[in-house]
């Protein structure tokens, strides 16, 4: 399979997953709290909790054991490969055994906020069940960065697809026939442990180069990633640190209920750029390809071209979020959050912009240049703290929302194309023309269907979702055509050929 047909199906499995784990969430949450009760479910949220932080222990890792793998295979040095992944093998060994410690150290003191002798019985067994699977999970992440590192998304993401289905087919049976949060969590644990051993499995047999081996443990590989992952890890924190202002903000100086308002809102966007970030976040391990080869040629080209496809989708959910937002709203939660559409329109064109940005990141993350990434979120957090809170005194929430949107356009529509096309030589007139003339040939047919549409919509999901389709239907030839020149329309369909 050739790399544009990889990335391509990739891009589409990634995707699927997305929506599929969405769906399922939302099928599953009301099953799940119902037959449990709230004060069970509360026990399965509170060790959710606890096991949701233990993330912060990958450091960054995962990424950087993709960066530095995918170098190499763009090197074509197998030993370089080979001693990148017994390296993070073992550093990862050492972060499971760590948290798997660590929930034994919560499990035996969790009398101190805990009272009941049974409830602390159960959130112990619960607690190491799930800080196990946790502690497997860790070392086990060499695979997925193998399998990410050769472009091969599609077997990460349908094992991904396939783990979710089947264990809540499970679960649903299972608590169904009056089983409990102890088989909840047996299943959610046994699940992704199946799920990981079958990706390392198929791994080694795509890979026969790849040698386990913990004597190849390599210090000075150690310093590398942590070089690369300490930045990413900070960037990380720092990108979710400046989205979590605005509702301290907005409890410091309005109101709680004022936070369910903006919250409304933030989560349309947050999960129509999940959906996005899912499609075109697979470039990083082909940047660092071609950094390997030292092929900045190749390097440009694939921004410039997948930057076009990300401003077309990002305009595209954009704009459908604005369309349709009003009446989603209505439906979803009710006609009395209207300020939460209102909140939607200020952030809809920052969030828009941000997005389709999103080939900088990656391109950062590539080519080993993110502690840029890393210093430009801590800006934009400084900055939306400071604009929400005197913003905040003069309009209230939509203040909130307009020092939000005035950092994300500031950073990235004038300083992040400036760092990254200096970073492969891209002049940045030439690109600011080919993005502004691409986003002018896409908004104009969007801005035409929805004056076409307007008076069908209502509070209704399916004629949400009708009018959503006919609207990719309409726009997506035309993106197609006008965005893309004749080069990358072939290689996209010459990508489609190779799918079949």
């Amino acid at each position: 399979m050739k790399l544009g047909s990889r990335i391509l199906t990739g891009s589409f499995v990634k995707t699927a997953d997305t929506v599929v784990h969405g769906g399922v969430a939302f099928l599953m949450l009301p099953f799940i709290v119902h037959t449990l009760g709230p004060r069970i479910f509360g026990f399965w949220a509170m060790v959710s909790t606890f096991i949701g932080y233990y993330g912060f222990f990958d450091l960054g890792l995962s990424i950087a054991v993709s960066r530095y793998i995918s170098r190499a295979i763009g090197q074509s040095d197998d030993r370089e490969m080979n001693d990148i992944v017994n390296t993070a093998l073992v550093l990862f060994s050492i972060i499971g055994t760590t948290v798997l410690l660590l929930s034994v150290g919560i499990a035996a003191f969790c009398p101190l906020f805990m009272e009941n002798p049974v409830e602390i019985a159960l959130f112990r067994k619960v607690l190491l069940i799930a800080g196990l699977s946790m502690s497997l999970d860790f070392p086990l992440r060499v695979f997925s960065g193998i399998m990410t590192s050769h472009f091969r998304y599609d077997v990460i993401y349908l094992l991904s697809i396939l783990r979710v289905i089947g264990a809540n087919l499970l679960i649903y049976v299972l608590l169904k026939n009056g089983h409990g949060i102890l088989t909840l969590t047996a299943i959610t644990a046994l699940a992704k442990l199946a799920e990981n051993l079958v990706r390392m499995a198929i791994a080694r047999r795509m890979f026969p180069g790849i040698r386990i081996d913990l004597h190849r443990f390599r210090g000075r590989k150690t310093r590398s990633l942590f070089s690369y992952s300490w930045k990413a890890f900070v960037a990380q924190l720092a990108d979710t640190a400046r989205f979590k202002v605005d509702s301290f903000v907005i409890a410091g100086f309005l109101s709680l209920n004022l936070v369910t308002v903006y919250n409304v809102a933030q989560r349309i966007l947050e999960y129509t750029n999940d959906l996005l970030q899912s499609s075109i976040n697979v470039m990083i391990p082909v940047f660092s390809h071609y950094e390997g080869r030292n092929d900045y040629a190749n390097i440009r080209a694939k921004f410039m071209t997948i930057s076009k496809i990300s401003l077309a989708l990002a305009l595209f959910i954009g704009a459908s979020t604005a369309f349709y937002g009003k009446a989603f709203i209505a439906r979803w939660m009710g006609p009395e959050f209207g300020q939460s559409y209102a909140i939607l329109l200020i952030l809809f064109v920052p969030i828009a912009i941000e997005t389709a940005q999103n080939p900088s990141i990656q391109l950062m993350y590539g080519l080993s240049k993110h502690h840029y990434y890393m210093l430009l979120n801590i800006g934009e957090g400084v900055a939306n703290l400071v604009l929400s809170i005197t913003l905040v005194h003069w309009i209230g929430i939509y203040g909130v929302a307009l020092g939000t949107a005035i950092e994300i356009v500031v950073a990235k529509l004038f300083i992040l194309p400036v760092l990254t096309c200096r970073m492969i030589a891209i002049e940045l007139r030439q690109y600011y023309k080919t993005m502004g003339l691409s986003a002018v040939k896409l908004i104009v047919p969007l801005l035409a269907y929805f004056f076409l549409v307007r008076g069908l919509i209502r509070p209704d999901y399916a004629l949400i979702v009708a009018l959503g389709a006919g609207q990719a239907l309409v726009i997506g030839p035309i993106a197609f055509l006008l965005i893309l020149n004749r080069e990358e329309r072939q290689s996209l369909l010459h990508a489609l050929r190779l799918r079949r």
